[in-house]
């Protein structure tokens, strides 16, 4: 089902227009293929959409090579399907997750810029202001582990904690708009992507690299307050509007 905020347990009154939580498990392919028509039609407004995987699926950036990055046969071996994104990025194994895509008009004040300035700040402003998590700076000591793996690097822009990272995002614009999509990780299962790589992962480096949730907080997060704290900061954000051209 699709839910707004308002409809999310312990939310709040008030609705967010262009903050959706779709709860519904969808394949990757429709996942894609809908965050890529997003972008193609975006208009004036921004949104925000978070959605819910049907089973675990690997993802590769656009410009990423699944021949070179994964073991395909073992891929389809195991059942697992192999799904491009319409950005770039590295390969992610999306299993237990919080997952959003976000259209932005470039003109937007405070979303249409840089990824250190968009969606991404927001949600850590989110998560912050639920759990308390206190982030690195940014360009601080990026993990150190495969490099096709998006959970092995980070590049200065994306979410680390004590040196690990916890939410990878990447970026596609266009003349007039861009799409971020992130990938926050709640529970354990990303690492095994270290079984799909071509280049394997035998000393377990992808698990060090990253970080979780659950493993931060010492229990599996409750979504409702991280839902509400981002509604009020998506509203606070969205109110600006459009720089002036």
């Amino acid at each position: 089902m699709i839910r707004s905020i308002d409809q999310a347990p312990s939310a709040g009154p008030f609705a967010f227009p262009g903050l959706v939580f779709d709860d519904a498990p969808t394949d990757g392919e429709a996942l894609m293929a809908r965050d890529a028509a997003r972008l193609a039609q975006a208009d004036e407004a921004p949104s925000l959409l978070w959605f819910t995987w049907d089973r675990p699926t690997i993802t590769v950036g656009r410009l990423q090579d699944p021949g070179r990055a994964l073991d395909l046969a073992r891929c389809a071996l195991d059942a697992v399907p192999v799904v491009r994104r319409p950005t770039g990025g590295r390969a992610v194994f999306h299993v237990d997750e919080w997952t959003y895509g976000a259209v932005v008009p470039l003109r937007h004040a405070a979303l249409g810029g840089r990824l250190a300035d968009s969606c991404r700040a927001l949600v850590e402003a989110a998560l912050s202001e639920a759990y308390g998590l206190v982030f690195d700076p940014a360009a601080a000591a990026a993990p150190d582990g495969p490099p096709a793996a998006c959970f092995g690097r980070s590049f200065g822009y994306e979410a680390v904690v004590d040196g690990r990272k916890l939410m990878g995002s990447a970026q596609r614009r266009t003349g007039s708009a861009l799409l971020q999509p992130g990938s926050l990780l709640v529970g354990p299962g990303h690492e095994r992507l270290g079984d799909y790589l071509a280049e394997g992962d035998g000393s377990g480096r992808l698990a060090g690299a990253a970080v979780t949730l659950t493993e931060l907080l010492g229990g599996r997060p409750d979504p409702a307050p991280f839902r509400a704290a981002l509604g009020r900061a998506w509203a606070a954000a969205t109110a600006g509007g459009a720089r002036p051209s």
